[in-house]
C-alpha cells in the first residue's frame, strides 16, 4: 500500500504531459505483490500519483517552478523529497545545485540518490563526489 501523500514527479528538458509520463511508466511497470492476484488497481493508484515538469537542468527558475508544483501537491503537510538522478555526469552538479537551492523541502528532509556509473574515471568520479557537498550534507547523498 502506498503512503497517502506519496507523489512522483518526473523532471527533464523533454516536453511531456503528466499523461504521457504515465503511459511511458505503465509500459514497464509490473506488479510483484502477488502473482495470483490482479494488481491493476494498485498500479492505477501509483500512476495517478505520477506527474511531470519540463525544465532545463541548469535553470534555478525551472526548479523553482518545480518546487511550486510540489508544494501545491503537498499542501501544508510536512514533506520529504527524494531526487533520483539518472543523468549524465556533465549536468550532475548543475542539477544538484538547482534542486538543493530551489526545490529542497523546507519542512522535511531532502535526499539525492545518484545512479551509477558515477563519472568516467577516478578523476571525474572524485570531482562528482566533491562538488555536491557544496550544496548538500553527506548524509543527504546516496550513491
Amino acid at each position: 500500500m502506498l503512503l497517502q501523500n506519496f507523489i512522483v514527479y518526473g523532471y527533464a528538458w523533454t516536453k511531456m504531459t503528466d499523461e504521457e509520463l504515465r503511459k511511458m511508466i505503465s509500459r514497464t511497470l509490473t506488479c510483484r505483490i502477488d502473482k495470483r492476484k490482479s494488481c491493476e488497481d494498485k498500479m492505477d493508484q501509483f500512476l495517478k500519483r505520477c506527474f511531470y515538469h519540463s525544465g532545463l537542468y541548469n535553470s534555478e527558475d525551472d526548479f523553482s517552478d518545480l518546487n511550486s508544483k510540489l508544494k501545491e501537491k503537498e499542501g501544508e503537510k510536512d514533506s520529504n523529497r527524494l531526487f533520483y538522478l539518472s543523468i549524465p555526469p556533465n549536468i550532475f552538479v548543475d542539477v544538484v545545485k538547482c534542486a538543493s537551492l530551489k526545490a529542497s523541502s523546507r519542512n522535511g528532509w531532502t535526499r539525492v540518490i545518484v545512479e551509477k556509473p558515477f563519472g568516467r574515471d577516478l578523476e571525474s568520479s572524485s570531482e562528482l563526489t566533491r562538488c555536491p557537498k557544496q550544496y548538500l550534507a553527506e548524509e543527504q547523498i546516496f550513491r
